[in-house]
C-alpha cells in the first residue's frame, strides 16, 4: 500500500496514456496542484502528496517515514535522502502473524465476516465525494476491486493502452525476445 495519495504507478500510467492527474495527487513547489503527468514524471516536478492530502495528510506523512524506516531497517536498503537520483527505491519489509496463536480458525472467522457483512451493508450515498480514484456505487473491502479485476482478467484478458504496449514491445526487442504475441508493435 503507498503512503502517498495514490501509488506513483497510477501517476506512471497516466504519463504513458497522456491523461491529465487529479487534483491533490501531487503539487509543486508553491503547492499548487500538478494536473500534468508529464510535469511530474519527464521534467521531474513537484512531490505526491502523503496519504490525507492536504487535509489530514500529516498523518499519512508519519505513516510513510515510519514504513520507510522499517523497510529500510529490516532490508537493510537505503530510504530516502540518501540516494541522489530521483529513482524508484523499494525497500521491503514483510511481517507474518499465525492468528490461530492469539484465537481459534473459528472464532476468527466470524470476525472476518461480521466485518465483511458491515462493510458491504453500509449505505452508499452518491452526494458524498468520493474523489478521483475511487470508483463504482458501493463500499468494497480493501482489495477486493483488485480481486474482481483479476478474476475478469483471467476469462477476458488485460487490455493495455496501444503506448504500453509499444514499450513492452521495445523493452522485449531490447532484451533480444522475439515473440509472435507483439502483434502490430513486433518489428
Amino acid at each position: 500500500m503507498a503512503t502517498s495519495q495514490v501509488a506513483h504507478g497510477k501517476i506512471t500510467k497516466r504519463y504513458i496514456e497522456d491523461q491529465p492527474l487529479p487534483k491533490g495527487w501531487a503539487i509543486d513547489e508553491l503547492g499548487e496542484a500538478i494536473t500534468t503527468a508529464r510535469a511530474y514524471e519527464e521534467e521531474k516536478q513537484g512531490a505526491m502528496l502523503p496519504l490525507g492530502g492536504l487535509t489530514a495528510g500529516y498523518k499519512g506523512f508519519g505513516l510513510a517515514v515510519i514504513a520507510e524506516l522499517f523497510a529500510g531497517i529490516i532490508a537493510n536498503h537505503q530510504v530516502s535522502g540518501q540516494c541522489n537520483e530521483r529513482r524508484v527505491n523499494n525497500g521491503a519489509m514483510f511481517v507474518f502473524v499465525d492468528p490461530e496463536y492469539f484465537s481459534t480458525y473459528e472464532a476468527n472467522r466470524r470476525r472476518v465476516e461480521a466485518l465483511v457483512r458491515l462493510v458491504h451493508s453500509a449505505d452508499h450515498s452518491e452526494e458524498i465525494p468520493m474523489g478521483p480514484s475511487a470508483k463504482g456505487d458501493r463500499v468494497v473491502l480493501p482489495g477486493e476491486i483488485e480481486y474482481e479485476k483479476r478474476q475478469k482478467r483471467l476469462e477476458e484478458g488485460i487490455p493495455f493502452h496501444d503506448e504500453t504496449l509499444s514499450l513492452l514491445a521495445d523493452v522485449a526487442r531490447q532484451s533480444g525476445i522475439k515473440s509472435s504475441v507483439l502483434g502490430p508493435f513486433d518489428a
